[in-house]
């Protein structure tokens, strides 16, 4: 690795660096504070309650701003919360209290979040081209394979919206790269002793770590230590002590979950759960492989669009066909221990749990496998060619392609969360009412009077939801004065008999995607 030090590839990548770094600090700073009052805008900057922190973002921010002030995992009124992945929580809570310590609000906390996801894609295309020269062989052009690495986490448009959507991503894919690297140095090494040796220790904190990023990491990880058993046997051992120390690391967690809620299973598991269907099974699918495709190839950021997604598919065509061609998955060595445990993973979303929109999240630890393949193959291909030259094209070209889907997903007005525009007409027209929206993130984060009522971050309702008896939830609780949210919502969780003997419409949201009910004896 020594040409790494080259003046060459250092400039590249600090100007990669400053690039992300300029453009990050310009949406955090610059992004419109005030809430849209329409779809369509003639802002150029984005609304802060918009994007690129999302909708579900906003669930774990709430819960981690109350925690920054010292009120606990709490939501609004003060109830408990245990469906949030803690690592991020807490980290996000400092964050809030570092915020708060200087008088700042919830619009600075989110500003600070955004600059947060953005150092974090530096440290996490550091570590990725660290994992890409780790697994390449020794004939490979280690400076190529490392800066291609960063260049295509850097300029990767769908990689910046996964960081700083507000959720647990973009941490539980730097701990995992983090642990992938670990990983690599525990199954090479035949020391005797070698089993409760530090590294060993390092790799089952890392493996707690990992699981308080994302609770689902226990699956994959049981599921590795299923697949060594039938091919790795000598691992086996290192597998199991490390995962008795991650098990130790992660179980505080799980008790607090079941001492708060009867059940070791955070809220947010159950309220996205639904077994599959003939009904669901062509769009679970197909969002599913849209997933895949977009983390196969992150370039492109597909952002709903059919067309983005046939250049996504036909760009991943090429990519599998590459990696296949020059034999890839045979050069990656330990990493390719975790495809099986991911793509069972996979599966398992597909078949038990309903949120296809959140799948491209699910499986964003795909982007550790082909983000090395693409960079090793690049770097291969051109390693005999003018290489400072194409790689400032490659750069401009990669570059480009990031600026021209920014631009159109975050500079061109329109809204892709109405529940925004939602958000700024309760805080104007109804500040003192007390809401209940299904859909309560932006909401709920805004406007402290607002109850979830799916069951995410409440989960004092979920057993109504799973009953599908969410009326009697709303007359044990009549203080709710107003239910708000898209109709195809409020619709399916409220019967239409008990909707028109209790609630009068009150609220016309049309323009939005939105309505709007009020109690009758209060309305």
């Amino acid at each position: 690795m020594s040409n790494l030090n080259t003046t060459n590839f250092k400039k590249q990548i600090f100007l990669l660096v400053l690039f992300l770094l300029i453009y990050g600090l310009f949406i955090a700073l610059g992004s419109t504070s005030s809430f849209p009052s329409a779809l369509n805008t003639t802002s150029s900057m984005p609304h802060l309650y918009d994007k690129p922190v999302g909708e579900d973002g906003f669930y774990m921010l709430m819960i981690a701003w109350n925690l920054g002030e010292g009120r606990g995992l709490v939501g609004n009124f003060d109830l408990e919360v245990t469906g949030i992945q803690p690592l991020s929580t807490f980290i996000f809570s400092v964050l809030a209290a570092v915020v708060k310590f200087f008088n700042g609000n919830k619009e600075e906390f989110v500003r600070a979040v955004l600059v947060f996801g953005t150092l974090n894609i530096i440290l996490f295309a550091h570590l990725v081209g660290n994992l890409s020269v780790k697994i390449a062989n020794i004939r490979h052009p280690y400076d190529l394979i490392y800066f291609f690495s960063f260049l295509v986490t850097c300029s990767s448009y769908y990689i910046f919206r996964l960081f700083t959507y507000g959720l647990e991503t973009g941490i539980y894919l730097t701990c995992f790269a983090i642990l992938l690297l670990q990983y690599i140095k525990i199954s090479v090494k035949k020391k005797e002793g070698f089993l409760f040796s530090k590294d060993i220790i390092f790799f089952g904190v890392l493996v707690g770590i990992t699981g308080l990023a994302r609770l689902d990491f226990g699956v994959v990880y049981a599921i590795l230590i299923i697949y060594c058993f039938f091919a790795k046997r000598e691992l086996l051992p290192r597998l199991i002590v490390a995962g008795l120390i991650g098990a130790l690391l992660i179980f505080p967690w799980l008790a607090y979950v079941y001492m708060t809620t009867g059940t070791p299973i955070p809220s947010s598991g159950p309220a996205q759960a639904s077994l599959i269907s003939i009904e669901n099974f062509s769009s679970r699918f197909s969002a599913m492989y849209s997933a895949i495709v977009q983390n196969t190839a992150p370039s492109i950021f597909f952002g709903g669009k059919w067309y983005t997604l046939m250049a996504g598919s036909l760009l991943a065509t090429v990519l599998i066909w590459l990696f296949t061609n020059r034999n890839c998955l045979s050069k990656i060595g330990a990493l390719a221990d975790w495809l099986i445990p991911l793509f069972s993973l996979v599966f398992i979303y597909i078949i038990f749990f309903w949120a296809g929109h959140f799948y491209a999240r699910y499986t964003a630890p795909l982007l550790l496998f082909a983000i090395p393949c693409t960079s090793i193959i690049i770097a291969q291909e051109i390693a005999s060619k003018n290489k400072f030259f194409t790689i400032k094209l490659t750069s401009l070209g990669l570059v480009s392609v990031f600026s021209i889907f920014a631009f159109a997903s975050l500079h061109m007005g329109a809204i892709s969360n109405s529940h925004a525009v939602t958000a700024g007409f309760i805080a104007r027209e109804m500040p003192e009412k007390v809401i209940g929206a299904f859909q309560s993130g932006v909401i709920g984060f805004v406007n402290p009077k607002v109850i979830n009522l799916d069951g995410k971050v409440n989960f004092e309702v979920l057993p109504y939801v799973k009953q599908g008896n969410i009326d009697a939830y709303l007359e044990a609780n009549k203080h709710i004065q107003v239910i708000i949210d898209w109709p195809g919502y409020i619709s399916s969780f409220i019967s239409p008999k008990y909707l028109q003997s209790h609630w009068d419409i009150c609220i016309d949201g049309s323009s939005w995607k939105s309505i709007g009910y009020c109690r009758k004896e209060q309305s």
